[in-house]
């Protein structure tokens, strides 16, 4: 039996599950699911499978780390030069392909594939409101947040709860301090999509790995920035305790994920808010920085799945 990992083979995660796996005696195969990779698939009711005859029907586990559909724009590097007076046929194509790549997600997970994670896990992260009401709902902390396009609201927020910062309903952008000299002239902006508006939540900003169901390790991330990504000034290992193992592992199973990264902030008092959990997160930079083995964990749990 085979491990596959879905996603780009130069992806330095990619890599490492790579490296990890095949050090245990299993084989492991990297398929990037573009157009030209699954227009090479043969579908049937009883099987999966390229034209070379490798059967995904009959893989061990999978470990999704990246389904690359981008959505184009007009002159974007996704629509080919001769094809950009018909953009839009190249969102429909980039559509329809994130379509088969779901569709085999769920097929290959119906055949008793474990699939790492789940394609309703990636749909949590593509829609943080509902990832928040979720966890909220099961009794995990999380920020107190607004989704609207009314400008009203918002100022109506700021008198509630504080200090606010705003990010893309969908994920995908940085998280950023609203300015409030600067709000009322943005309601033009702000009624063309909702946009998630949260407390901020002043601490440490700690980040948990979690696979299978138990804790790998976990770090603080040192930064003067609101939205650490990029703008880390330190990255150490830290004694996972009772409580917050607790919490990371309560927060991955409401979620449905087998394998996740879990941003967790500190606050001086000790107390715990969630702020992400996410199905794919980079992890090469931090095991380098700590030493904490994720991709063996992950691995680990690949090798010994059987379907």
């Amino acid at each position: 039996m085979t491990v596959c990992i879905f996603g780009a083979d130069d992806d330095p995660q990619v890599e490492a599950v790579q490296r990890a796996v095949t050090s245990l005696g299993e084989r492991a195969v990297t398929l990037r699911l573009d157009g030209a990779e699954m227009r090479s698939w043969e579908w049937s009711v009883d099987a999966i499978k390229r034209a070379d005859g490798f059967r995904l029907d009959q893989l061990r586990a999978v470990y999704i780390r990246s389904i690359p559909v981008p959505i184009p724009q007009h002159r974007s590097a996704f629509v080919a030069s001769e094809a950009e007076a018909d953009w839009l046929t190249a969102a429909e194509r980039g559509r329809a392909m994130l379509g088969a790549a779901r569709a085999a997600q769920r097929s290959l997970a119906d055949r008793g594939v474990e699939m790492v994670n789940p394609v309703e896990a990636f749909w949590f992260h593509r829609s943080k409101p509902g990832a928040d009401q979720r966890l909220a709902h099961h009794g995990v902390p999380v920020p107190r947040s607004l989704v609207t396009t009314d400008i009203r609201s918002v100022t109506d927020f700021v008198e509630e709860v504080g200090e606010l910062v705003y990010k893309p309903v969908a994920g995908g952008g940085a998280c950023r301090l609203l300015d409030l000299s600067a709000l009322s002239g943005a309601a033009q902006t702000l009624s063309v999509a909702p946009v998630l508006f949260q407390e901020r939540i002043v601490g440490r900003d700690l980040r948990i790995y979690v696979v299978g169901g138990s804790v790998v390790g976990g770090c603080v991330i040192h930064t003067d920035a609101i939205d650490y990504r990029g703008n880390e000034t330190g990255i150490e290992a830290i004694d996972v305790s009772p409580e917050l193992a607790e919490l990371a592992v309560q927060a991955a199973e409401v979620l449905g994920m087998t394998f996740t990264g879990i941003d967790i902030k500190e606050g001086p008092d000790g107390s715990l808010t969630v702020l992400d959990v996410n199905p794919s997160p980079m992890f090469v930079g931090i095991s380098q920085s700590t030493g904490i083995d994720v991709a063996g964990a992950l691995a680990a749990h690949l090798a010994g799945a059987r379907s």
